[in-house]
């Protein structure tokens, strides 16, 4: 039992974290790349220091020569956890995802994922219509617009699902009564809390620093040679300077981006 007077305890939560993975996320505009990371990071490192089941799912990350998985600050805070991978952007409608979430026997669920207005707006909504007590964690999530991100909100909060950010999902499930848990959440939130982007994020103060600081926040440990497989890059300093510099040139005001991930995985 719990004296948490809150809504949201640790031991009526489940987390599902969906298709937080670089290829995904380079199309996020509706949040800053580094803070998205970091917020991520956060909710990731509470749950596991509290127990929290968390379910990992994403799309598309295996069987492909663009190896894409999930954020390695999700997989350091969970490194035993299975991740789900699937072949459609509908994470609710696979089998493994759902049976994962079942084996809790909890009913609120606490959703983040990319991008916001499809795979993370159509898992909210089929929760919803399973009975599920759904909240989404906003800004733990991303859209290809703020416009799109602010619709997929609205649509999500009309049919019943709750917004909430990291900070408040995580002080709710730190009032256990428990000092340990409420230091732990603590420690958490005054290494990362306080920051828009984590170690080593801060690198470019020139006019295109926000796209420079995103590529060098999403490691380019999804680009791979074909036929290496996933033995194909993981954190090299080198392609990541590769995408860094590539990203920094756009032509008449267009991001280089898909010709920049291009040339950095063919020049390997």
């Amino acid at each position: 039992m719990t004296n948490n007077p809150n809504e949201l305890t640790i031991e009526n939560s489940v987390l599902v974290l969906i298709d937080h993975q670089p290829a995904v996320a380079i199309n996020v505009r509706s949040i800053d790349l580094g803070l998205l990371v970091n917020n991520v990071a956060c909710l990731s490192q509470v749950a596991k220091a509290l127990g929290v089941p968390t379910v990992l799912t994403t799309v598309g990350a295996e069987g492909s020569v663009l190896v894409d998985p999930l954020f390695k600050e999700i997989t350091e805070a969970f490194p035993d956890n299975k991740v789900i991978d699937r072949p459609s952007s509908h994470a609710w409608s696979h089998p493994d995802v759902r049976a994962a979430v079942e084996a809790t026997g909890r009913k609120k669920l606490v959703i983040a994922g990319l991008v916001t207005r499809l795979c993370l707006a159509q898992s909210v909504l089929a929760a919803r219509r399973d009975g599920y007590d759904v909240y989404f964690v906003s800004d733990c999530s991303g859209g290809v617009t703020k416009e799109a991100h602010d619709d997929a909100k609205v649509r999500m909060t009309m049919a019943g699902a709750k917004p909430i950010n990291w900070m408040a999902l995580t002080g709710e499930w730190a009032r256990t009564g428990r000092r340990l848990n409420e230091r732990l959440v603590s420690n958490i939130d005054s290494q990362r809390g306080g920051h828009h982007f984590c170690a080593g994020s801060r690198l470019d103060h020139g006019p295109n620093h926000s796209r420079c600081r995103e590529a060098a926040r999403l490691r380019v440990c999804f680009l791979s040679k074909p036929g290496l497989g996933n033995q194909g890059v993981h954190h090299d300093n080198d392609r990541e300077k590769v995408l860094y510099t590539a990203k920094a040139h756009t032509t008449g005001g267009r991001d280089a981006r898909p010709a920049a991930l291009m040339a950095a995985w063919t020049s390997h």
